[in-house]
């Protein structure tokens, strides 16, 4: 999905510019010319959008592919405001779409600003969603990578965990608990 992200953003960086080959150019620029508007409200959210993509691939832990899901949300969210914010903001007008014909005056919007960004937000809120849920496999993942204490006996390693030690024992894992003991301390004796 982070590659998703990656290609909706690489559209809106390109589109200004390659918009007019395609027959959706947008703005009073040339094809190939540099605009402070086409850079705040086009290049500049593609960057970041492409950049929240690339943390999303890249990163290892949670918190960090949250972070790139959010960056991603916000240069949606730009893709589809901003031009409302130009004139407040001081930045120069950012022309309007090259054809006349309304079905195609609505294709060029939507590609450039308002679509882009509608995908940009859907794309990141399902990779958001996601990383707010813990699957089984991510439970799996974390209780394969508590500490193992090695045996000094020869005899099988096992997991340190709060079970082993008694309530008042002072322990280097004092405040961690296993996921199984949410809902309180399972019994392993058997039912006769």
């Amino acid at each position: 999905m982070g590659a998703l992200i990656v290609l909706l953003g690489s559209w809106g960086v390109l589109i200004p510019f390659f918009g007019q080959q395609l027959g959706m150019s947008y703005g009073v620029a040339g094809q190939w010319e540099w605009t402070a508007a086409r850079g705040w409200l086009q290049v500049l959210p593609g960057f970041v959008t492409i950049v929240g993509g690339m943390v999303l691939i890249l990163s290892r832990s949670r918190l960090t592919a949250v972070f790139g899901g959010w960056l991603s949300v916000i240069a949606g969210a730009w893709f589809i405001v901003g031009r409302a914010v130009v004139e407040p903001l001081g930045i120069s007008y950012a022309g309007a779409p090259s054809t006349t014909g309304a079905a195609e005056t609505m294709w060029i919007e939507i590609a450039n600003f308002a679509g882009l960004g509608a995908a940009i937000i859907a794309v990141a809120a399902l990779i958001l969603g996601r990383l707010s849920v813990r699957s089984p496999r991510d439970i799996r993942y974390a209780e394969s990578t508590f500490t193992h204490e090695p045996a000094s006996d020869g005899a099988k390693a096992h997991l340190r965990d709060d079970t082993e030690h008694p309530q008042g024992s002072a322990s280097p894992n004092r405040g961690r608990r296993h996921w199984t003991d949410l809902f309180g301390r399972r019994n392993t004796t058997p039912a006769h």
